[in-house]
C-alpha cells in the first residue's frame, strides 16, 4: 500500500525531530531552530531535514509559546518549501501542529502531487498524510477525533474518507472514519484524509476531546514583515 511506502520515511524523520526537541526551553529551541533556517537557506534544494526541524521547532514556539513574530520565518520557509516540493517530490515540506493543553504533536503532508493522486479524478480532492503523536502519559481514543479542514475562504472542505467511490478506487489506504484506535502513551500514528478541495486551505483542526491542535498552512498566509523580535 501507498502508506506503508512513505510510513518508515516519516518515522525517520518525525520521531528523529521529536527526540531532539524533547526537554528543550524556548531560548535553546529557538536557537536550533534559528541555526537550521541559516542551513536551509544556504541549500534550498538539498536540505529537507534543516527546514523540517526550522519548521517544526517555530511552530511549536509559535503555537505554545507564543512567539507569533515567527510567523513571518513561517510563510517565508513553507512558500519555499511548496516551491522545492513542486518540483522534487522527495523534498517532504511536512507541516506541524502542537496541543497547548496535552503534549499531543500532528505531522501533515500534502500529497496532492504525489503517485496515486496525481490523476484527474482527484483533481477536486485535497490528501492529507497525518501523522499523530502522544507524547503524553494518557490513552486517545481517535475513534472520538473531529477533523476539519478550513479553506481560505474560512469554508469547511467536506471529508470524503467514507464516500464509496474512493474508497473503491484507494483501498485500505484510506482510513475509514471513526478510526477504530485508541493511540497509547509514546505511541504514534499515520493515516490518510482525503478532503474536498474549493480552495487553498488555511488550517486543518483536530479535536479529540478537550485536545485542540490546528495545523496551519503558513504558504497560504499573507507575509506581513514583523516588527519587535522577542527578547
Amino acid at each position: 500500500m501507498f502508506i506503508k511506502k512513505l510510513f518508515p520515511l516519516f518515522i525517520m524523520i518525525l520521531f528523529g525531530l521529536l527526540t531532539i526537541s524533547e526537554g528543550k526551553n524556548g531560548d535553546v529551541l529557538l536557537k536550533i531552530a534559528k541555526e537550521q533556517e541559516d542551513r536551509f537557506w544556504k541549500n534550498p534544494d538539498n536540505s529537507y531535514v534543516a527546514w523540517n526541524i526550522a519548521v517544526d521547532y517555530y511552530t511549536k514556539l509559535y503555537q505554545t509559546a507564543n512567539y507569533l513574530e515567527l510567523q513571518e520565518n513561517l510563510v517565508r520557509l513553507h512558500i519555499e518549501g511548496v516551491k522545492i516540493n513542486a518540483k522534487n517530490l522527495n523534498f517532504f515540506n511536512l507541516h506541524y501542529g502542537y496541543a497547548i493543553n496535552y503534549p499531543l504533536k500532528v505531522s501533515v503532508l500534502n500529497l496532492k502531487n504525489y503517485p496515486k493522486f496525481d490523476y484527474y479524478l482527484y483533481d477536486k480532492t485535497l490528501p492529507l498524510f497525518v501523522s499523530i503523536y502522544n507524547n503524553g502519559t494518557r490513552e486517545l481514543d481517535l475513534g472520538k477525533a473531529i477533523f476539519v479542514l478550513e479553506d481560505i475562504s474560512r469554508s469547511e472542505e467536506r471529508l470524503l474518507n467514507n464516500d464509496d467511490t474512493f474508497r473503491k478506487l484507494l483501498g485500505d489506504s484510506l482510513i475509514y472514519i471513526p478510526i477504530n484506535k485508541i493511540l497509547k502513551s509514546k505511541e504514534s500514528f499515520s493515516f490518510i484524509l482525503l478532503f474536498t478541495y474549493s480552495n487553498p486551505p488555511k488550517s486543518f483542526k483536530i479535536t479529540i476531546g478537550e485536545i485542540n491542535i490546528n495545523v496551519m498552512f503558513f504558504e497560504n498566509f499573507p507575509l506581513i514583515e514583523s516588527s519587535s523580535p522577542k527578547a
